[in-house]
């Protein structure tokens, strides 16, 4: 019997009758702001939109006045948010239950041990799994920080939250700085990430000692972290944003760690009069400041005081900060001595462990101590490893001009590829001095970046190794590229000729670049001091792929397939090598940038392509619905550990001649896809026009939802524009065209050329978990788009050739819906997942209403209809139709 997945087999009926509940008391809050006459229209928009009298509802809003305006957006925007909790509590009540009640589900960690236990090698397996959530501040995550904290209490005292929602500004009125969004992201970790990941470590590990396998030493969920870090494309990011993220989540460590000898201190009163403590207890407790005569029998709350007062010091030695938690007092802190490093710290508590154990206090040693001893271990004192990333052209403009100060190569940019490999070799291979220690003057943005990689030096050499352990660089197109990487990290120290302390990863984003990064691997790595750099970081060679460029240059299959191939030819070319290829994989939350279900996702990637480790993006909405409490940050990080092993050790289901026969059918489906998509997003004169006219594309880019720029050049230039506001603005228009176009033609064109391509493709859908997944995607996103309402935005086009664009696109949504049925098996979308079927019934009548306010806002904003306060009315839609949509940038 196949497991369940809980997502699709949600309690419909309990859901529902949450929903009521928290509908009414809306209601009632919204009446008592308002009085009722003004609910009273509210409640007939409600009406309208459950009976899909699109045009009445449209005619109705347009009536409103921009006062009345604000009320109804808030209202509907309201609605989602506490849909989202219903169905979230719902989750993570049923994990908890099955759990409880030992019943099996999808992705339950038990399974999947019991799985690679049957393996020779399944200590090897499971000792060195490793999964990274790299969280980061794409904009796509509208909410601000009030309003996520807001609705984690909302079940807690229900009507007085909602009240405050209702009258609490919904969006922000300045635009993030990086600082705030290292913080805003932090708000995860106390409550959730972190009692989450220590205790699925632990269960981890105890499931692998029930089976007789010792992985001890196994950490398979570690974090990453790019806000602070990642300055593509983001001039406010700089060596003080990066020191600020280290410290930050530094910080956010130290507090935890300090909290938890609190706790134990409290508990753990064990007197003298009953066991005596080992020696090393004994010691701890003698050097221990905490004289208190009531202390006098209690060596191991002496102990632990020692303990905090050493930590305390650390941090206070690292951040410059005294712990706000801290019970020891400064003047006791200072006298102890700084810890090393966290494994130092973790010696101390492992001793009183040993000591409690020895004198058959084991009881205590659970719980709470060995949640903290499991966190050491996972965050060590750097909480999450900072991923830095930079543009390749910016690599080569501060290389061109390090190479000139020294005199070593006047007209570096100049050279054709084969010179720049060459003179980059040299200076890598034979020469260990810094090129900026020459007194020549140096440009502003040399000045900067030169300070960012000085100062992830002084990080590491604090905090630790794993602080900052990899360099992205974006637009990877050559191995001059990778190389000239290579020469900004060894400008201090961070690599050298023989070791690499920061590993170099090339970022594939483009389908050319996809497909032109087996031949720049291969070469890449068979250089001699490369395969020195790789053995340093234990054999392991991190690649880096991008979805959402490659699916807004060629569309979705073409994106699709070409970052399938180009993972199963890297793997084979370190095969070749013997080296351990991995992937971070850049994925958004919606399909069109890479998003869908966590556990097929990972599940569908090619056979042997994980490689022990995998790590991928966790952006905007996404964050807060897998980890806006600890219930549902266990069962995601379960879905993503369970899914890495799950496919690192099941057998391939599909013979290889048929994998190599659909292969071959891809190939062909996949470039009549490319060339439909492109002829109508570059070759359509009137294309360009009709995205910045159809879509609120211009209102996402006013949104102050991130510090990061929305375009890379001018915001009306397609080519500039950033992936992310690109997909976010069709998911508003209820288009979501990156998540289907061009699919419906190719896999049409495909069964019409021969009466058995359909049966192919059937046998493809049941058997090949990419092609299934790559589908699956495909329904759930066309069950979210509406072309009722996308026709509406299309009549905000300027002129009639500029919104004919539209009718290209609904006959290709048309097409693609039947074709995809059709393959399926299916008489209708979402036919195998009735839990989002159900969700989107009682969610989209409400965020329907959003677009029509939406729409009607757009109107008026660009007849200048709209000032000061009412300008925000658009952005509390945008706000609103995200929340209701969940996976929407």
């Amino acid at each position: 019997m196949t497991a369940k997945k809980l997502e699709n087999n949600s309690n419909h009926a309990v859901i529902a009758e949450e929903v009521k509940i928290l509908t009414d008391l809306l209601d009632e809050s919204t009446r008592h702001l308002v009085g009722d006459e003004e609910f009273a229209k509210i409640k007939g928009l409600v009406k309208i939109a459950a009976s899909s009298d699109h045009s009445k509802l449209e005619s109705q809003i347009a009536c409103l006045s921009n006062q009345e305006m604000i009320i109804v957006a808030r209202y509907f925007a309201t609605l989602p948010l506490l849909i989202n909790i219903t169905e979230d509590v719902d989750l993570a009540s049923e994990v908890n239950l099955l759990n409880n009640t030992d019943k099996d589900y999808l992705g339950k960690l038990e399974s999947t041990v019991d799985l690679v236990a049957e393996k020779d090698n399944a200590t090897e397996i499971l000792s060195h799994v490793n999964v990274v959530p790299v969280l980061t501040a794409h904009p796509t995550q509208v909410q601000r920080k009030t309003i996520l904290e807001l609705t984690n209490k909302i079940h807690d005292q229900l009507r007085r939250y909602i009240e405050i929602i209702m009258q609490t500004d919904i969006i922000r009125e300045k635009k993030l700085k990086v600082s705030n969004e290292i913080k805003n992201v932090m708000v995860y970790y106390p409550d959730s990430l972190i009692p989450a990941i220590t205790k699925l470590t632990a269960r981890y590990k105890e499931l692998a000692r029930e089976k007789g396998l010792n992985v001890d030493g196994a950490t398979p969920i570690t974090m990453g972290m790019w806000i602070g870090g990642d300055r593509d494309g983001n001039p406010y990011v700089t060596a003080e944003t990066l020191r600020l993220s280290a410290t930050i989540q530094s910080e956010v460590i130290f507090e935890y760690y300090v909290k938890a000898l609190n706790d134990l201190y409290r508990t753990v009163s064990v007197s003298t009069s009953y066991v005596q403590p080992t020696p090393e207890v004994a010691e701890l407790a003698k050097l221990s400041a905490d004289n208190s005569p009531f202390r006098e029998n209690e060596p191991y709350r002496r102990a632990f005081y020692y303990l905090e007062s050493r930590l305390a010091h650390t941090e206070m030695e690292l951040l410059d900060v005294f712990s706000k938690e801290a019970v020891v007092k400064k003047e006791a802190a200072l006298k102890a001595p700084v810890y090393k490093d966290a494994y130092e710290f973790k010696e101390d508590l492992e001793a009183i462990k040993r000591s409690l154990i020895q004198n058959h206090d084991r009881a205590v040693t659970g719980g709470h101590f060995d949640d903290l001893l499991e966190a050491i271990d996972v965050f060590g004192f750097h909480l999450a490893t900072i991923d830095m990333r930079q543009d390749s052209s910016v690599n080569e403009a501060c290389v061109a001009e390090l190479l000139k100060s020294a005199r070593i190569c006047d007209n570096y940019s100049d050279l054709d590829e084969e010179e720049k490999i060459q003179i980059l070799l040299s200076e890598l291979n034979n020469d260990p001095r810094s090129l900026h220690s020459s007194n020549s003057p140096k440009s502003e943005l040399l000045q900067k970046e030169l300070k960012i990689y000085h100062t992830a030096r002084l990080l590491k050499d604090t905090l630790g190794e794993n602080v900052i352990k990899q360099h992205i660089i974006s637009h990877t197109e050559s191995i001059s590229d990778m190389l000239e990487q290579a020469i900004m990290l060894k400008e201090y120290g961070l690599l050298d000729s023989e070791k690499a302390r920061v590993q170099v990863v090339p970022l594939f984003e483009t389908v050319e670049d996809l497909q032109n990064s087996r031949e720049i691997m291969k070469r890449y790595l068979s250089f001699d001091i490369v395969k020195r750099w790789v053995a340093s970081k234990g054999n392991y060679q991190e690649i880096m792929l991008g979805y959402s460029d490659s699916n807004k240059d060629g569309g979705y299959l073409a994106s699709c397939w070409s970052l399938y191939k180009a993972q199963k030819e890297l793997t084979a070319i370190g095969e070749e090598q013997g080296i351990k290829i991995t992937f971070m994989h850049g994925r958004g939350g919606t399909v069109g940038r890479g998003g869908g279900p966590s556990y097929e996702a990972i599940t569908s990637q090619p056979f042997g392509s994980i490689k022990d480790r995998i790590r991928t993006t966790e952006q905007g909405e996404i964050i807060q619905n897998k980890y806006g409490n600890k219930d549902a940050a266990y069962y995601n990080l379960e879905m993503l550990v369970s899914a890495a092993v799950d496919r690192m050790v099941s057998k391939q289901n599909v013979s290889q001649d048929h994998i190599q026969d659909f292969t071959a059918s891809m190939d062909g489906i996949v470039e009549d896809s490319n060339r439909v998509y492109r002829e109508l997003v570059f070759d359509n004169p009137h294309f360009h026009d009709y995205f910045f006219q159809a879509t609120p594309i211009k209102e996402v880019s006013s949104l102050n939802i991130g510090s990061r720029p929305a375009a890379r050049k001018k915001i009306t230039e397609l080519s500039g524009l950033r992936a992310i506001p690109w997909v976010f603005s069709w998911s508003q228009s209820r288009v979501m065209f990156p998540g289907w176009y061009g699919v419906g033609s190719a896999f049409k064109h495909f069964i019409d050329a021969d009466p058995n391509n359909l049966k192919e493709l059937q046998e493809m859908y049941q058997g090949w978990p990419f092609f299934h997944s790559l589908l699956s995607n495909v329904d759930m996103v066309l069950s979210k788009s509406n072309m009722e309402i996308a026709e509406k935005y299309a009549g905000l086009c300027e002129d009639e050739a500029t919104r004919s664009v539209f009718d290209i696109i609904k006959k290709e949504w048309e097409l693609t819906k039947e074709v995809i049925l059709q393959i399926e098996g299916h008489s209708k979308l979402l036919e195998d997942n009735p839990s989002l079927e159900s969700s989107l019934d009682y969610r989209l009548p409400y965020f329907n209403v959003l677009n029509y306010v939406q729409l009607e806002m757009i109107k008026r904003g660009r007849q200048e209809k709209l000032s000061g306060i009412y300008e925000s009315i658009i952005h509390i839609t945008i706000n609103g139709v995200a929340s209701g949509l969940r996976n929407s940038g």
